[in-house]
């Protein structure tokens, strides 16, 4: 007779006496005195099952808006009004008003410099007037840089609805032009003092979560990439890595932040799937799972199933009493992958009890 022993459950060595009758397994018992000892719970069973198995990696985050801004007036006047803390604004809406009349908010990537009218040199400024028109639904032509008499026509139609003397010109500060629409965070301007000068900040107003990724897991951010944001009222998000910095910064002891350390960080942008499902917090701290590995399609068993044999490596036991030796892969949720002659998706193994 010989003996093996095997780790059960991943925590009880149990070794026992097999001695091989034909196909029998004949396990062979301790004598006791003790009748009132108690046996061993019996095992139960689990399918040999084909999966993928992942391991995610979870690091802190905050949740906010991407994007930051300042707008500063350029206009004379009185100040007369102004946005509210968390107000959006949106395309051609006032950002704020000047002697009564809207200083309306335009998208672009470059604030008029110079007064816009005929004749005016051609320009990418009189590009971004004509598509900022034709977008407001004032310009029918075809948007170029050539100020035409199609685009004074729209001009001064824009400035109709909006109660603006009808001068066919656009002065520098008589729009906000910033690349998209905004989310006012705070505000500066005083109503009743002159319009000049830094009148608020904002942010854009789709979400997004920001981490300070380690350097030494960079490799676990990838563009594109799928991962799970947990809230906090513990509820979850999906979303997808935006991008992923390729400066790497010293992190900030005084942050407060609970990932702060000596580490060197980068910026790893997430952008929530469904912007509704994570509320409207702003610079909330969430937690963000990163898939740090995975194999697909692969064999699986509880890790309960697992025996440790004496001679080394494992196996799992047929119900049937066969011992299979296995080959161990990746350890995840429970799960672990398995490989080796005779193991079969689907076959009934068992499995340590409680």
């Amino acid at each position: 007779m010989s003996k093996r022993s095997w780790l059960i459950g991943g925590g009880v060595v149990v070794t026992v006496g097999l001695a091989c009758v034909g196909a029998a397994l004949v396990v062979a018992a301790p004598q006791s005195d003790d009748t009132s000892a108690k046996t061993p719970p019996p095992a139960s069973t689990a399918k040999v099952s084909r999966q993928n198995l992942v391991v995610n990696d979870s690091q802190s985050g905050t949740l906010g808006y991407t994007g930051s801004y300042q707008v500063a007036g350029t206009q004379g006047g009185v100040l007369t009004g102004l946005p509210s803390v968390g107000q959006v604004i949106t395309l051609g809406q006032a950002m704020y008003q000047v002697n009564g009349k809207p200083v309306p908010l335009w998208h672009g990537g470059t604030p008029f410099w110079r007064p816009l009218k005929a004749g005016v040199d051609n320009g990418v400024d009189v590009q971004e007037l004509e598509q900022n028109l034709k977008d407001l639904g004032y310009f029918h032509g075809a948007v170029d840089q050539k100020f035409t008499d199609t685009t004074t026509i729209a001009v001064k139609a824009w400035q109709k609805a909006l109660g603006l003397d009808q001068s066919g010109e656009v002065d520098p500060g008589a729009v906000v032009v910033l690349p998209t629409d905004i989310r006012v965070t705070t505000v500066d301007g005083v109503l009743g003092s002159p319009g000049q000068g830094k009148l608020l900040d904002a942010s854009g107003t789709d979400r997004v979560v920001t981490v300070k990724m380690p350097v030494n897991k960079q490799t676990e951010a990838s563009v594109g990439a799928d991962v799970d944001i947990t809230l906090p009222d513990n509820s979850h998000a999906t979303g997808k890595i935006a991008s992923v910095g390729t400066v790497a910064s010293k992190p900030d002891p005084q942050s407060g932040s609970p990932s702060a350390g000596s580490t060197p960080t980068v910026d790893v942008l997430i952008t929530p799937t469904d912007q509704h499902a994570v509320g409207k917090l702003d610079g909330a701290p969430v937690t963000v799972a990163f898939t740090s590995q995975h194999k697909d399609n692969v064999l699986t068993v509880p890790v309960a199933a697992l025996l440790a044999l004496a001679e080394g490596g494992y196996a799992v036991e047929t119900t049937d009493g066969h011992l299979l030796e296995v080959d161990l892969g990746l350890f995840a949720n429970g799960q672990v992958e398995i490989g080796g002659a005779g193991v079969k998706e689907g076959m009934t193994i068992k499995v340590a009890g409680e």
